[in-house]
């Protein structure tokens, strides 16, 4: 069933087989998917037991919500378009009071007030479209402000002369209307973008550039975390305030390194800073100590090997071959490499405790008696 023959079915004849469809029959539709949207998800919620399910079940109320997101810019842009701030008092009460209680008007027994044949005198209830969505939705104010900003952001319009105008960020407008990515994501993109639309107009090629920008930061917020496309946002905006720093490796090398940031709450906080190559690097070795599969994750394996190679240098050095290669030059098969001595082979192996150390202080020698 197509969305035509449900507003068909909603409708009903009322009482005139082939009557057109009226912007009443499809209020009514929507109203009654809404009703039908809701019963279904409850039905869902609670007759699902299988976890293949009830993951096609998450995702598919994700895609609700960012329909809903989508539909309500829709609705804030609807409200602006046609005034519907300068509506007397009486007309939202009666609207609060359908909205409270639809079935009248899905039967067709009660009809929606009349629009205003005049213009509205007196003082309005609600002084623009971001008051009405305060007051009429009962949302927060910084909200509704939102909404009204997020329709030029996102949604096509008119100009001052009536010609159409696309949406000052078409490719984040698109991904909003097809669900391709979370709605607030793309808000606080939109917003990003637009403080920084005064740095790229100063650009040679703005509309290039601008258009570059976008996808990127359209991309990131499909694929990635919230806090990644931060960066992104953050990086843009050095680059277009300040341009890329090019620093060379003996400065960057530096600022790198392990720093102690102090405590707190009783647990000490350390800071560490590597190049990008050594970054790689360390998550290749957090990776391989956190799989179980390899040499290094295997914690059975190290704890035997670690026992093994104690025999070696503790009282029982008569298995020592059982920690060595059968010819008793290297390492057994298998140990780690990075349990191993690079120069040797040998394994790595706690320090025999000795009479000083370079860390034990000493008591100074008491120098003779000078003759006398």
């Amino acid at each position: 069933m197509d969305t035509t023959e449900f507003i068909a079915l909603a409708a009903g004849t009322r009482g005139a087989p082939g009557h057109p469809v009226s912007p009443d029959d499809e209020l009514r539709a929507l109203v009654q998917a809404q009703q039908i949207t809701r019963e279904l998800a409850r039905a869902v919620a609670t007759h699902t037991t299988s976890p293949t399910r009830a993951a096609l079940f998450a995702r598919v109320a994700e895609d609700e919500h960012r329909a809903a997101a989508h539909t309500r810019l829709l609705a804030a842009d609807t409200a602006r378009r046609t005034l519907a701030h300068e509506l007397p008092e009486d007309t939202f009460d009666a609207l609060a009071a359908i909205h409270r209680d639809p079935s009248g008007y899905l039967a067709g027994t009660t009809a929606l007030p009349q629009d205003p044949r005049t213009v509205p005198t007196g003082r309005p209830v609600f002084r623009d479209t971001t008051e009405f969505l305060a007051g009429f939705l009962h949302i927060g104010s910084f909200e509704a402000r939102e909404r009204v900003h997020s329709i030029d952001r996102l949604l096509p319009g008119t100009n001052i002369h009536g010609q159409p105008v696309p949406p000052r960020f078409p490719v984040l407008a698109g991904d909003l209307a097809s669900g391709a990515a979370d709605p607030g994501q793309i808000g606080a993109a939109a917003r990003k973008l637009e403080a920084l639309a005064p740095i790229v107009d100063g650009h040679p090629d703005a509309a290039i550039l601008a258009g570059t920008l976008e996808n990127r930061v359209a991309e990131s917020v499909r694929r990635e975390d919230p806090r990644t496309t931060a960066k992104l946002l953050a990086g843009i905006q050095t680059s277009l305030e300040r341009g890329p720093e090019d620093l060379p490796e003996e400065v960057l090398r530096t600022r790198t390194g392990l720093f102690h940031r102090g405590t707190t709450g009783g647990l000490g906080e350390f800071l560490l800073r590597t190049l990008p190559r050594d970054t790689e690097a360390l998550l290749a070795l957090c990776a391989s100590t956190d799989n179980p599969r390899t040499k290094a994750g295997d914690r059975d394996g190290l704890l035997q090997q670690a026992l093994a190679a104690n025999s070696v240098t503790g009282p029982n050095a008569s298995n020592a071959q059982s920690a060595t290669s059968p010819d008793g030059n290297g390492p057994a098969a298998g140990f780690p490499d990075f349990l191993t001595d690079p120069a040797t082979g040998a394994p790595l192996t706690d320090p025999e405790p000795s009479g000083t150390s370079p860390w034990t202080p000493t008591e100074p020698a008491i120098p003779p008696p000078c003759p006398t």
